[in-house]
């Protein structure tokens, strides 16, 4: 026998009497009665050859002559055995990596790894005559329910299979493609050749008689119907009446998603179709985009279509756009998609031929985590996937797999290490973490590696230089090169990323500084960059005086233009004033209306001498202007024998004595209103209203109801008469000099009414002032 001390004042004994047997005792030495009390732990039926005693992880490991490893946990009394072992061939020796994965050299050369038990699988018991494919699997009740490829359906409660039902008349090589279950508790069946009902407490299948190979189902809750896909087209069956059938289109169809009562999305071998109010409508465009035919489909909770592909890899579709498309080469497993399953935190899980790829997704990015024959799954050609809380179900070709997802992404280390620096092709010590670099020599290279055995090589990195204020970058190479980096201390820091989205525990960090060139040294370009800064305040001086200089001689020559040219249009106005006054009174002399011209002459002289007085005058007050109006007013409508009132409003909110308004201004349009406006009406009285107004500026608005620009124009031309009024066009040419002198932002505007509302007639002037 063998004696090996584990501990504790423990020994474990290991007899083998004979070739067959050997025995396993835990041993325990009483010191006070000096006897050793001796407990059996294991009988096996076949030699132990070896033993490891690993005393760092408390664990014994027997090695048996048919090359077969049992691990024992060496600190309970019953040695519990972690884990069994099968390489092939005799072992020689093995250990186990910080991630828990055991490694096995062998006698005849080599080494074997097997990953950290980190799934568990149901497997049929031998000479049960089932075939052990599996295509299909949904929850019922309490018990997961897979489909395998003769016909049956297993039943497994808490990862052990405890029933098998033959699907109806039992026949082999009849693959249960898909199975669903409805708000009823009926299982529904799509095989080979027909749909099948099962009923759970009956425990009896009922048989559609369809003779159809189906492809795929899917339940619409709201309607309470069964959509499916198969060879001769796609077709609705009602949960409550089974035998009501509504087909959808007869030709070939792949795979099936979406309701009744939004959109029906199904692929036939023409490409995507899409059905809604019983019509049938194919989108050509995205067939064309997809570029292979759509294998599997499934819609999320934000109403988002996935679609699985038979060559290029998985999109998804919101509002008919594609907003992802996930390939081998964005980390998907393989672009052969079979199944897509939407676990409850809406993400997707997608089965291929080479493993699972695990999609979550938030709004335009995403992570894609993988599982596979490397780190959970005996077999990468799945066939269909689900998730029941924590615990993910994956049915392949040859078992059923089943792990909890969070033991299985995040119960082991995951290091990385700087493996390699270069600069300008010479190799430094990976070891050293700070050095420097001349800036001729500023090209770096710098390798890493994170140690994830389990990724199976699957490993992504996420890198950056802090100073560079750059986001962090990732790729599925090992290695970065940085050049043309200006002088200065950088730090660079890369994590790892594994197939399960984990990141190694700290990032690899390392600290470099890049020396500048004599001229790149800052006391000298201080000195540089003062003596360009004074040279520049300098030039900058002596030029900014200058054109000081120059542009206020150009005001003041300006102001002096303008100025002339004011006194210039006031020498015309006044002639043009007194022309038109005259020009009343001649009218009333030749009618013999003494009176009334002596009135004429009257209102005249009085009018002259507030001309005489406003005359040197750029701007005057309201209450000034309206005094003037008023007057001129009075002698117009004794002119035109009192046919037309007016009216003067001014708003309260204004200062009347404030100097606002530039002279004679308002005269020549109310004369235009007169002699080109009223003096045309034909029914009616004519009527001038001037207002004016405080908003954010001065506005007088001088209004009347005559016959318009446009008639006025008409009349002109009607009449051959080149007529043009000069007292506007020298009302306008003041007001921009003023507006050039003053900075007064005069603006004037002429509006026919009729063009804003037919229904009224007459002129607007509308003059805004800066107060």
């Amino acid at each position: 026998g063998i004696i090996l001390e584990i501990g504790n004042g423990k020994y474990a004994l290991i007899e083998h009497p004979d070739f067959k047997h050997s025995f396993l005792y835990t041993c325990y030495v009483n010191p006070v009665k000096h006897i050793v009390q001796k407990k059996l732990c294991c009988v096996y039926n076949k030699e132990i050859s070896g033993n490891i005693h690993d005393k760092k992880n408390n664990t014994l490991r027997l090695t048996f002559a048919d090359n077969t490893i049992i691990e024992k946990e060496i600190l309970s009394d019953s040695l519990k055995t972690i884990a069994e072992y099968k390489p092939d061939e005799f072992v020689s020796d093995y250990t186990t990596d910080i991630q828990g994965n055991k490694w096995f050299t062998l006698l005849h050369g080599g080494v074997e790894m097997f990953p950290k038990n980190l799934s568990n699988v149901v497997s049929m018991r031998a000479g049960m005559g089932y075939s052990s494919t599996y295509y299909s699997i949904v929850q019922m009740n309490k018990n997961i329910v897979v489909g395998n490829n003769d016909n049956a359906l297993l039943f497994i409660k808490n990862g052990n299979l405890t029933e098998i039902k033959k699907g109806g008349s039992y026949s082999k090589n009849n693959r249960i493609i898909d199975l669903k279950m409805d708000k009823h508790d009926k299982l529904w069946l799509g095989t080979d050749n027909d749909v099948y009902i099962y009923d759970p407490a009956k425990k009896l299948f009922r048989s559609m008689n369809l003779q159809r190979n189906i492809k795929d189902i899917k339940y619409d809750a709201d309607a309470d119907a069964m959509l499916f896909a198969s060879s001769k087209g796609s077709f609705i069956i009602s949960c409550t009446d089974p035998s009501k059938i509504t087909v959808i289109n007869n030709v070939r169809t792949t795979s099936i998603a979406g309701t009744l009562s939004d959109t029906c999305w199904y692929e036939t071998l023409n490409g995507l179709y899409l059905y809604y109010g019983g019509t049938s409508t194919p989108d050509t465009a995205l067939t064309r985009v997809f570029n292979s035919r759509a294998t599997c489909m499934e819609t999320d909770r934000e109403g988002r279509l996935w679609i699985g592909t038979s060559s290029n890899g998985v999109f998804v579709l919101q509002h008919n756009k594609i907003i992802f498309h996930f390939t081998l080469e964005g980390g998907l497993t393989s672009n052969i998609c079979k199944n897509i399953f939407i676990d409850s935190n809406n993400e997707a899980w997608v089965s291929t031929n080479l493993g699972v790829s695990h999609i979550k997704t938030d709004k335009k990015r995403f992570s894609i985590n993988i599982y596979n024959d490397k780190n959970s799954i005996i077999d990468n050609n799945v066939n269909d996937v689900m998730v029941v809380k924590d615990t993910v179900f994956v049915v392949s070709s040859t078992g059923i797999t089943y792990f909890n997802i969070h033991k299985s992404s995040n119960n082991y280390l995951f290091p990385i290490y700087i493996t390699k620096i270069k600069i300008a092709g010479k190799e430094l010590p990976a070891e050293d973490s700070t050095f420097t670099i001349s800036s001729k020599h500023s090209t770096l290279s710098i390798s890493f590696c994170g140690l994830s055995f389990l990724s199976n090589g699957a490993i992504k990195y996420e890198y950056y230089v802090e100073e560079l204020n750059d986001k962090p970058l990732l790729t599925k190479n090992n290695s970065v090169t940085y050049s043309g980096l200006s002088p200065g201390t950088y730090n660079f820091y890369v994590t790892a990323i594994d197939v399960f989205g984990n990141r190694s525990i700290q990032p690899a960090h390392i600290q470099f500084t890049i020396m500048p060139e004599w001229y790149q040294l800052i006391w000298l370009r201080w000195i540089a960059a003062l003596a360009v800064v004074s040279l520049a305040i300098f030039t900058t001086y002596k030029y900014s005086k200058r054109y000081e200089k120059r542009k206020l001689l150009q005001s003041e020559l300006s102001q002096t233009i303008s100025r002339l040219e004011l006194e210039a249009i006031h020498l015309q106005i006044n002639p043009h004033f007194i022309f038109n006054c005259l020009n009343a009174i001649q009218n009333a002399i030749y009618k013999n209306n003494t009176e009334t011209a002596s009135y004429f002459i009257n209102r005249f002289a009085k009018l002259m001498r507030k001309a005489l007085m406003l005359s040197k005058e750029s701007f005057i007050s309201i209450d000034e202007e309206c005094n003037f109006i008023n007057n001129y007013l009075e002698v117009e409508q004794l002119r035109h024998n009192n046919s037309f009132d007016y009216s003067i409003e001014i708003d309260p909110n204004l200062n009347k004595s404030a100097p606002y308004i530039p002279a004679f201004i308002l005269q020549s349009f109310i004369e235009n209103s007169i002699n080109h406006g009223i003096k045309y009406l034909k029914n009616g009285r004519g009527k001038i209203s001037l207002r004016f107004i405080k908003t954010d500026k001065l506005e007088i608005r001088l209004s009347d109801n005559g016959i318009g620009i446009a008639a006025s124009k008409k009349i002109n031309q009607e009449s051959s008469s080149q007529h043009s009024s000069k007292g506007i066009e020298l009302m306008l040419a003041r007001a921009e000099s003023l507006n050039k002198i003053y900075h007064r932002n005069i603006e004037i505007n002429m509006i026919d009414r009729a063009e804003l509302n037919s229904n009224e007639q007459g002129t607007t002037v509308i003059i805004s002032l800066n107060l």
